[in-house]
């Protein structure tokens, strides 16, 4: 088991996988894929998966495995996928620590089934999961270790791409604008500290510590308050901005939605919406619009985007 296994699939799986690998980092610095290692996640970490559904259902299933096969790994994709050709492959080898799910696979799967074909239903079926779920199926490990800690109560030590820190963990939930995990709660960088959040796939590498969470009631009551202007936003204060809309920015408004402020309030007649937001917030969503949304006020968002235009503008026309 361990020569290559080529996996043919369609051009609507191909594009959902290949932007998974994007969207969960399986990538290097220079943005190649590494599809054998998302694969090779997927494969293993979602027969896991499929084997503790099966084990739960094993009396009502154990006479026709095939049937449960079909419930578990068959699914219609849209853009009617399953009447499109195969024009797309993958290549995927086995690695030390995925050979022994290739082995479970051979000696339990495939009476009825080819060993691609098999794998290829996997993939479906993982492709109709939503964000969230395949996030934490790729990641399961250190999911369910932040959920350990957090129902111990115990500090984490974390470590990204680019820095590492402790890390007092309240909880865990998903934003409804990219749908990700992100870990909420204190971040503790050598002397200093700050609320904020961390997303689950950036993670590289964890540990629980003997030390317990040290979270005010303060900081909780912050946490909660600023939760639904935003996840990725916690810790940051929210400020008072007036924006003026083009007519086009309007129609931006309603289109451009990942990351997007709730307005508190809407002038219809002057195109004007009122937002309670944070400056890194309004400042990372409104840098999408040009000239079709000027900041009024507060002056530090306006001069903020005038300088990133303006510099934008040089760039441009050197």
């Amino acid at each position: 088991m361990n020569e290559k296994i080529k996996i043919n699939v369609t051009s609507y799986l191909y594009r959902i996988i290949q932007y998974d690998a994007l969207r969960f980092g399986f990538k290097d610095d220079n943005f190649k894929i590494n599809y054998n290692l998302l694969l090779n996640t997927i494969i293993k970490n979602y027969y896991q998966f499929y084997k503790d559904i099966k084990g739960k259902y094993y009396y009502i299933f154990q006479n026709d495995s095939l049937l449960f096969h079909n419930l578990i790994t068959s699914y219609i994709l849209k853009n009617n996928d399953n009447d499109e050709p195969l024009d797309y492959s993958f290549t995927i080898r086995p690695t030390k620590q995925t050979i022994n799910t290739f082995i479970d696979i051979e000696q339990n799967e495939l009476a009825k089934i080819s060993l691609s074909n098999f794998i290829r239903n996997m993939l479906i079926q993982f492709s109709s999961l939503k964000i969230y779920e395949k996030e934490k199926l790729l990641f399961i490990e250190k999911y369910d270790e932040i959920n350990l800690a957090i129902k111990s109560k115990k500090r984490l030590f974390i470590i990204t791409k680019n820095s590492e820190f402790y890390f007092d963990c309240l909880k865990m939930c998903q934003s409804p604008d990219d749908e990700h995990n992100y870990l909420i709660g204190k971040i503790y960088f050598d002397s200093n500290t700050t609320l904020g959040c961390i997303k689950l796939s950036t993670i590289k590498n964890l540990a629980t510590t003997s030390y317990n969470l040290n979270i005010t009631d303060d900081e909780i009551n912050i946490i909660k308050t600023t939760i639904p202007k935003g996840i990725q936003f916690i810790g940051q204060n929210p400020v008072t901005a007036k924006i003026k809309f083009t007519d086009g920015g309007l129609k931006m408004y309603d289109k451009c939605y990942n990351d997007r402020p709730i307005y508190v309030s809407f002038d219809k007649e002057n195109n004007i919406m009122i937002f309670n937001n944070s400056i890194d917030h309004l400042f990372i969503y409104l840098k999408q619009f040009g000239r079709h949304a000027i900041v009024l006020e507060p002056v530090e968002l306006r001069d903020r985007l005038k300088d990133f235009f303006k510099k934008a503008n040089t760039e441009y026309n050197i």
